[in-house]
């Protein structure tokens, strides 16, 4: 993609159509036998048929919108006029009632029977229709990797290049109907994108805010970007800013939505849930920017699930059925960025896909408010241009992507994590830079801020280790109650220590631990062989209890463990007096060395 820009009105004059261009739905003719067919005098029919199913007709009205009609509607006058909006009169032309010789009479009147029948006729012509191929507001990737941009009420294509009417069938098989316009003066300015310069002085703005390391504010950067080109991207990495009330979180997550018009143009909520969201969506693909989401209300749960489904397009979507069995797949297209004072503690699978960027409190004084209100001010006008700057930069977006992920993923970066932190590095330098980054510069980049090494994100097996290890065992000693790690080190420590507590945990661990559905084992049959296995019984009762109210209850608790290289399912263990099944686990992942030369 040419990094220079072409004037719109040139641009549309000189450019030949690319891919993208409209396909002809359909070729007007002989319905079938017995269909009356539209007079020629009436001219080219203004709306577009795209086929049927389930006993629906779905047509392109002549306002650019998706309408969909069943048999019974389409027999009205009223709704096949509807259908012709302000072109309605193309109907009485076209099938105007005739006298008993087939001559129109001296004033047309519309014969609906014949209209109607023709409707279904067309439609029917076309085939089934799949309602879920249907793309709505934002930016979108075409066949051949350009950029389609859906501003509502027009599409720019092939970035920008050329421009038609929404409510067309594109070569990508995708139906980009009319919807709500874009405000003119917040779509993206493709004449004139913002500068190198300019983009510096976005960074500094977003460096006044005090982060917690050197990476964050490079991460918010880099998600800004990826806001104005949500629905060309594979993978949208969630951003979450948490902090104490005076750190200016909601004054960042408003900065953020300048590219797109603001947080009075952007889909900016405080209270919402996530069926809202998925309404609000509605076949776009758009930033979602939802404040206070605090883990206490209730609403981070439910949207930290959208972002998940959001993340990538193989998420799937969300499924609902209706009363009569009608199945619908709301596909979630969605930048999310959320802020809060407390997240909630998200699981491995979240936790590799959000980006958790901790905010501290402000300096307070006159003139840091002044020179930070005066900073922000000037660059209100500089968002349609942030905007433009990224969707005409896709290409080279792609390329830097390439690059963040070649060199992450030979560190010691895992796939997902790969998927989280190249985006957005990719996104920075697109709009930092007007040349795409080499794999030396990249590497340096991520020493700079610390990301050589992945940081270690805790896997289900640690989380449901760490439940059962501090777990505390119903017995005292001492006044305080052990717990299931502490009898595990007692009987592991008992050779190579003589502090007397251990002697005593270890009488107490052979005592209870097998009551508990736990046995270590030996490494082989002999008594001086040392420990080598934890048996951890299957789907047991007190077991069970400690799992209680978690996500392991029930004997879900064996399978983090069974997953485990080394790991034995379903091996017959002798616990107290009967035998059961257990999952057998070697003994290194329940005693871990650490740097310090402790264990854990």
């Amino acid at each position: 993609m040419s990094k220079s820009t072409v004037p719109l009105n040139q641009a549309r004059q000189k450019q030949p159509a690319n891919e993208n261009t409209p396909v002809q739905v359909y070729e007007m003719g002989e319905s079938g036998i017995g269909v009356r067919q539209p007079s020629h005098s009436a001219g080219p029919c203004p709306i577009k048929f795209l086929g049927v199913n389930k006993g629906m007709f779905y047509v392109i009205n002549a306002n650019g919108e998706l309408d969909d009609v069943s048999r019974s509607q389409i027999g009205s006058r009223s709704v096949l006029k509807s259908l012709f909006g302000e072109r309605n009169d193309w109907l009485d032309e076209a099938f105007p009632k005739l006298d008993k010789d087939g001559e129109v009479s001296n004033r047309p009147v519309l014969q609906v029977n014949d209209a109607s029948d023709w409707v279904i006729a067309e439609c029917s012509k076309m085939g089934l229709f799949q309602p879920d191929m249907v793309r709505g507001r934002g930016v979108w990737r075409d066949i051949k990797g350009g950029l389609i941009v859906h501003c509502g009420d027009v599409l720019f294509l092939s970035s920008g290049k050329e421009m038609i009417r929404a409510g067309e069938v594109l070569a990508d098989g995708w139906v980009y109907p009319a919807r709500a316009p874009i405000p003119r003066g917040s779509r993206p300015d493709l004449d004139n994108p913002a500068t190198v310069k300019q983009m510096q002085m976005v960074k500094e703005h977003i460096e006044s805010w005090r982060f917690s390391t050197k990476a964050d504010p490079v991460i918010c950067l880099g998600i800004m970007g990826l806001i104005c080109v949500t629905g060309a991207l594979e993978r949208r990495p969630t951003l979450w800013l948490c902090g104490p009330a005076s750190a200016g979180k909601s004054s960042l997550l408003d900065f953020l939505t300048l590219p797109i018009g603001g947080g009075k143009a952007a889909e900016k909520t405080s209270d919402a849930t996530a069926a809202y969201v998925r309404g609000r969506l509605n076949g776009a693909a758009l930033p979602i920017f939802m404040d206070e989401m605090e883990p206490e209300s209730g609403k981070a749960g439910p949207a930290m699930e959208l972002a998940r489904l959001a993340f990538s397009d193989d998420q799937g979507g969300v499924g609902r059925s209706s009363a009569s069995q009608e199945t619908v797949l709301q596909q979630i297209i969605a930048q999310f960025v959320f802020s809060s004072i407390k997240h909630p503690e998200p699981g491995p699978q979240d936790a590799q896909r959000i980006h958790f960027v901790t905010l501290r409190e402000r300096a307070v004084s006159q003139e840091a408010t002044e020179r930070f209100r005066d900073r922000r001010d000037h660059l209100k006008a500089l968002g349609p241009r942030i905007w433009s700057r990224m969707i005409l930069g896709f290409g080279r977006f792609r390329t830097n992507l390439a690059v963040f992920e070649g060199v992450l993923g030979g560190a010691t970066y895992t796939s997902r994590l790969v998927d989280r932190m190249a985006p957005v590095l990719a996104a920075y330098e697109t709009l930092m830079h007007d040349d795409v980054i080499t794999s030396t510069v990249a590497r340096e980049m991520i020493s700079v801020l610390d990301l050589d090494e992945a940081p270690k994100m805790d896997t289900e097996f640690d989380q449901c280790l760490r439940k059962l290890m501090t777990s505390k065992v119903d017995v005292y000693r001492g006044g305080t109650r052990p717990t299931v790690g502490q009898l595990i080190r007692a009987v592991v420590m008992d050779n190579v220590t003589t502090d007397e507590e251990f002697k005593d945990l270890k009488y107490l661990a052979n005592v209870f631990l097998p009551s508990m559905g736990l046995k270590l084992l030996r490494k082989d049959r002999s008594p001086a062989s040392p420990w080598g296995y934890l048996a951890i019984a299957s789907n047991h009762e007190q077991l069970n209890i400690i799992y209680r109210g978690s996500k392991w209850e029930n004997g879900v608790y064996r399978q983090p463990f069974g997953c485990l290289e080394g790991a034995v399912f379903s091996k017959v263990i002798k616990f107290i007096e009967s035998p059961c099944r257990a999952t057998v686990v070697p003994l290194e992942y329940v005693i871990v060395p650490t740097p310090d030369g402790d264990d854990i």
